[in-house]
């Protein structure tokens, strides 16, 4: 293909990809110790996983770009806006700096709005920037790269680019006041008061002027930490902008749904989608108390029916998303669209489904919404039920037709995320709808492989029950069945446990270590354990095997003591002889190896078994120990003379 090379562009990545994963590390560092008590919390979490999946993009990008050639024209495409992208990151990552656990309180947020789309942005951009660099020439890049103009992405990541460039600094510059100590003169002058001819909107209790007209003998005692919390709410509030005049009173009555109250504000003139000091307007107020009557008269006295701005829904979305389906029907009746979008192209349905509200969410489907909804990151919005563990939402997707093969943005299938959850029950579930209890973890690791060198046997059996191949390996070639009998870690009674379940699934016994060939029956063997070496004798491992020395099984068993393993090895049809040649060196016979040990039980077991007592061997060291009980172990009555001098060693005893 006729391009450039990529390294600069690859450059460009790494860069983009390391400067997300240190802004995220940041964040975190200043929101754990805080916990679910800070303000922002929601936007940080929302800007830590535009991040990831800007990490993500940019990672995946930059090993695309690394094996390919681009286009002259894509290329230059890629290296202006990886560049902006990367002094994005680099201006995020000098903000986030400058926050502290005393100031992060105070976030700008239209500082935070800017960013957070911005890195949505160019997530989806770099998303497509690795489908273009996938195109098979520099025609089919440069066609892809002209789809990719026309759809409107690029745009999105300019507007974004300049509202993120207008925004400062992460935390508001007070301005310095004009006045001078004593002027009496304030930099925040109140509202201007309404025209004369207008009245003073009706109060609603006389609570609050109880409240200010009691007095208490000394002012409450607060905290330090709470002084410190005051101040800096005090000091946001300082910069929100003044509500206009009646708009206050409007969403106070809409919140209690007044609709008296409402006609007489809306009458003298309030700003019907002007907003009060939670930056709700009047019909949102309405909405999240789910006053239907009230939703109605605002809708009808001119009350926006579509979303504006980052912050806002449209009004039958936020209605789902919070459960107040009368008003939602009447939103439906009134034309409101099941399929509007953000300006950044996302269903607004899936933030109805973030919510995790039931009732919005089975009635927009049932209205026609798709359970099918992907995100902008072309994530579908089951993926994000099964990452949340929610288990009632998982099943409402799956019946409206959501797809069990959906993937999360690595290319998990959802049984991946359920198992990478530890979530036994979303991981049935799934099963029961027919998930592949055969597919692999992101990294290519068969599932049950994960499961069991993880230790997980509960769900490595359920895994086991509903299909998984009980032969599978792991990505370095280890069948299942060895990564449990090798395990040191699991305990005795899940090693049983698991190996019978994948026996009782059509494992094979006769299988071998990847790395050493050594035989399943060897480990099994140095396990120690008799039910797991009958396990494997009784579904095709062999007794003729040999130890990592050379020694057959039998003789292991001999020289560790372990006479529960003779007997198991005898009783699958081990030969009691058998002795396995080793490099020139003559073997020793496992009835020899008794003897030697003076083992008087296995000398037993040995010659009931049929060990041949009348071999030379044999009767050289029986003559030379020179006992009645060795005798009478290998069921010879009468004792020779005792042989003159001292006892044999070893290679006396074994000598031709």
């Amino acid at each position: 293909m006729d391009g450039r090379s990529t390294s600069a562009l690859t450059t460009l990545c790494s860069s983009v990809a390391q400067r997300a994963i240190a802004i995220i590390h940041e964040v975190q560092l200043l929101i754990e110790p805080l916990g679910s008590g800070l303000d922002k919390l929601d936007a940080l979490f929302e800007l830590s996983n535009g991040l990831e999946e800007l990490n993500l993009q940019a990672t995946q990008l930059d090993s695309s770009l690394a094996t390919c050639t681009v286009s002259m024209v894509a290329h230059d495409a890629f290296k202006e806006h990886l560049t902006n992208c990367d002094g994005t990151t680099a201006t995020l990552y000098k903000q986030v700096l400058h926050l502290q656990e005393d100031n992060i309180g105070s976030i700008s947020d239209e500082f935070l709005a800017a960013y957070i789309e911005t890195v949505k942005a160019y997530g989806q951009l770099l998303k497509s920037f690795l489908q273009i660099a996938a195109a098979g020439n520099a025609q089919q890049q440069e066609a892809s790269l002209g789809l990719l103009r026309s759809s409107g992405i690029i745009t999105q990541v300019e507007r974004t680019l300049e509202a993120s460039k207008a925004q400062k600094s992460i935390l508001p510059v007070l301005r310095e006041s004009s006045s001078t100590p004593g002027s009496g003169s304030s930099s925040n002058p109140p509202p201007a008061q309404p025209a004369g001819g207008i009245a003073s909107p009706p109060p609603y209790s006389a609570e609050a002027e109880r409240s200010s007209s009691s007095s208490s003998p000394e002012p409450p005692k607060v905290s330090w930490g709470q002084s410190l919390k005051n101040s800096f709410k005090a000091l946001a509030l300082s910069f929100k902008p003044k509500p206009e005049p009646f708009v206050s009173a409007l969403c106070q009555a809409a919140t209690i749904g007044d609709i008296q109250q409402i006609a007489g504000f809306l009458t003298q003139g309030a700003n019907i989608n002007g907003r009060n000091e939670d930056n709700k307007t009047a019909l949102q107020c309405a909405i999240l108390n789910d006053h239907e009557d009230a939703s109605r008269l605002l809708l009808a006295s001119g009350a926006s029916i579509s979303g504006s701005g980052w912050s806002d829904i449209p009004p039958l979305f936020l209605a789902a998303s919070v459960g107040s389906l009368n008003t939602a029907k009447m939103l439906i009746e009134k034309g409101a669209s099941i399929d509007e979008k953000s300006e950044w192209g996302e269903s607004y349905f899936v933030g109805v489904v973030s919510s995790g509200n039931m009732e919005g969410i089975r009635f927009l489907l049932n209205q026609g919404c798709s359970a099918k909804t992907e995100n902008t990151s072309g994530e579908g919005v089951i993926v994000k039920a099964v990452q949340k563990k929610d288990m009632k939402l998982v099943e409402l997707l799956l019946e409206f037709g959501a797809s069990i093969t959906s993937t999360d943005l690595s290319g998990r299938s959802l049984l991946a995320v359920a198992l990478d959850k530890k979530d036994y029950e979303m991981a049935e579930l799934l099963l029961k709808m027919d998930a592949k209890p055969n597919d692999s973890t992101m990294y290519g690791n068969p599932l049950l492989a994960d499961e069991i060198s993880n230790r997980r046997i509960k769900t490595a059996k359920l895994l086991l029950d509903w299909g998984a191949d009980p032969n599978t390996e792991n990505w370095y070639s280890q069948p299942v069945l060895l990564i449990a009998i090798k395990d040191s870690k699991m305990s005795q009674e899940e090693k049983i446990d698991i190996v019978r379940h994948l026996f009782a699934k059509g494992a094979m016994g006769n299988v071998f270590d990847s790395s050493s060939e050594g035989p399943a029956i060897r480990y099994a063997m140095e396990t120690g354990l008799p039910e797991l070496v009958s396990l494997l004798l009784r579904h095709g491992a062999k007794t003729t095997e040999q130890m990592s020395n050379g020694d057959s099984l039998l003789k292991y068993a001999i020289d560790h003591g372990r006479r529960d393993l003779v007997e198991t090895l005898l009783l699958y049809g081990a030969d009691p002889d058998y002795t396995p040649a080793k490099n020139g060196i003559k073997p020793v016979k496992p009835l020899v190896q008794a003897l030697v040990k003076q083992d008087l039980e296995m000398i037993r077991l040995l010659r009931e078994a049929g060990a041949d007592t009348s071999t030379p061997e044999v009767a050289d060291v029986a003559k030379a120990l020179a006992k009645a009980e060795v005798y009478e172990a290998l069921g010879i009555r009468h004792m020779p003379p005792p042989a003159d001098g001292s006892p044999p060693n070893y290679a006396t005893a074994i000598k031709d």
